[in-house]
């Protein structure tokens, strides 16, 4: 008489469910219900790949990472993300929607950066991906540059705004680059990058969708020690209605034949 019954572990599939009913009398039903489901279960692991990546022997301390991931189920930017630097660390990184990571400070020395993905499902990255370089600088400095971004700083603009920082150093050889991200870090875009003596920018964003943007500006001393700044932003170009020309033409019209109909 159950009227219940539990699958477990169905492999993917098509599948379909029937049951039928027998009365006291011994009836059956001839024309059993049925239902017809498919389970697919996400079982596959993500891929993960480095887009940016110090040169595999460097003379700078600093070293900036970019990665992103993809899965046949998981959206991009639902992704988590796990990091480690072999040379330098001894675990991997808490899972985080983060996709870079800046290692400043590095001794000379054999490096290899590991990322792996995790999708909404659990499964992991089994293959991380990878990245091996060598740290070779004969300067003895390895304090980072302090970055702070001054302007704009009103967090909302629209048009074509300046970008201003500061950058504190001992060091006054620095190196600046720039990326915009428009889905909170998942992707990164270059406006600048490794240009020498600037302390501003006109960022013009006239063609960009509105909606909050996250500014990261890096500074690279000639140690390769590597400092930066991330700041949020909201583009709003939404044009602000006017009174058109033939609706200029509608109002006076109007307005002359209330007049005409008042002397009358």
């Amino acid at each position: 008489s159950s009227t219940t019954t539990v699958y477990e572990n169905l492999p993917n599939g098509a599948y379909v469910f029937k049951v039928k009913a027998k009365d006291e009398a011994g009836n059956t039903d001839n024309i059993p219900a049925t239902r017809e489901f498919t389970v697919k279960k996400d079982v596959n692991p993500p891929d993960t790949r480095i887009i940016q990546a110090p040169p595999s022997e460097t003379q700078q301390r600093g070293s900036l990472f970019i990665w992103t991931g993809n899965d046949d189920v998981t959206p991009v930017n639902k992704l988590q993300y796990s990091y480690t630097l072999e040379g330098f660390q001894s675990s991997w990184s808490n899972w985080s929607s983060e996709t870079t990571v800046t290692f400043s400070s590095l001794p000379n020395g054999n490096y290899t950066f590991k990322v792996k993905a995790k999708d909404e499902a659990g499964n992991m990255d089994e293959t991380p991906a990878t990245h091996q370089f060598t740290v070779n600088v004969s300067s003895d400095d390895v304090t980072p540059p302090v970055v702070h971004i001054v302007s704009p700083s009103d967090v909302n603009v629209s048009g074509t705004v300046t970008l201003q920082w500061q950058v504190t150093d001992n060091d006054t050889n620095i190196v600046i680059s720039i990326y915009y991200s428009s889905d909170n870090g998942t992707t990164w875009h270059t406006l600048v990058e490794n240009e020498s003596g600037i302390s501003s920018y006109e960022w013009n964003t006239n063609d960009m969708k509105n909606g909050a943007y996250i500014v990261a500006v890096y500074a690279t001393d000639s140690a390769g020690n590597v400092g930066f700044e991330k700041k949020t932003y909201t583009v709003d170009n939404r044009k602000t209605p006017g009174l058109g020309i033939p609706a200029m033409v509608v109002a006076y019209l109007f307005i002359a034949f209330a007049l005409k109909r008042k002397r009358q």
